[in-house]
């Protein structure tokens, strides 16, 4: 991670990778090459990864940015994933089913829409320090196929949320964190996400359900440094984003492109 970088019934998105493995991707998507999520001396900060079937995005073949499966064709990530340097479609891929640079068990798929928060400022310019409203979506030009074997897909770090009163400190992030945002992480620091997680999920266990699966709370988007102490990982806070990501799933459902949307 870089520093640069209401209703009385809620509907909630839910990590499907947490449920299912990735069965297949459509023929047509591409294969192979040295891709890679993480490579294996960058699994640091507590982070323990088996088989991991959230996604990577990549540019050109490069690893850019995590993001979690939320329905068969869309992906939530983030904002500043997305600058205007990295705007051919046709130069993103989703990764799926594996961290090594081995692609033995890894489906490439490719990208069909993007869309993010218009509102997200360092986008408008570079030079505001507000990273505020840092979502986005991806759809997949097609469907993935799951099945449902239950899978130890990933053995996350475990941090505490930290309250805004805590985090918006002088000595932590001196009044930074907005209502779209959340710390999470422990005041010495030592885990925490890192480059390269960024879009990644913020995820808790739904002890309601009868069946094992998990919320997505929050999108891993900015801090200082990584690991450091009074400097945890601030998350987007989903929660404030469900009505833009529906209207952003719905209004470009058959949309191609790379798409900016504002409040729903």
């Amino acid at each position: 991670m870089s520093s640069l970088l209401a209703s009385a019934v809620r509907k909630w998105f839910f990590v499907s990778v947490v449920n299912y493995s990735v069965a297949s991707v459509p023929e047509a998507s591409r294969d192979g090459g040295e891709f890679f999520c993480v490579k294996q001396e960058e699994l640091s900060y507590g982070k323990k990864i088996k088989d991991a079937l959230f996604p990577c995005l990549q540019y050109d073949g490069v690893h850019q940015c995590g993001g979690s499966i939320i329905s068969n064709r869309w992906i939530v990530s983030a904002a500043h994933c997305f600058p205007k340097r990295y705007s051919f479609l046709n130069r993103w891929s989703v990764l799926l089913g594996s961290i090594s640079n081995k692609p033995v068990n890894a489906n490439v798929a490719e990208v069909k829409t993007i869309v993010y928060h218009s509102s997200y400022l360092p986008f408008v310019d570079a030079n505001i320090d507000d990273n505020s409203r840092d979502i986005a979506v991806l759809a997949l030009t097609q469907p993935l196929t799951f099945n449902g074997h239950l899978t130890d897909v990933l053995q996350e770090a475990h941090v505490p949320i930290i309250s805004d009163a805590v985090c918006n400190a002088p000595d932590y992030y001196d009044n930074q964190i907005t209502t779209t945002m959340f710390c999470a992480g422990y005041e010495k620091g030592g885990i925490d996400a890192c480059q390269g997680d960024s879009g990644g999920p913020f995820v808790a266990e739904d002890c309601l359900s009868k069946t094992s699966r998990y919320r997505l709370h929050g999108v891993v988007s900015w801090g200082t440094g990584c690991a450091m102490a009074k400097k945890p990982g601030v998350y987007t806070k989903v929660s404030r984003f469900l009505p833009w990501i529906s209207t952003a799933m719905r209004s470009n459902h058959n949309l191609p492109g790379v798409h900016k949307l504002a409040r729903p």
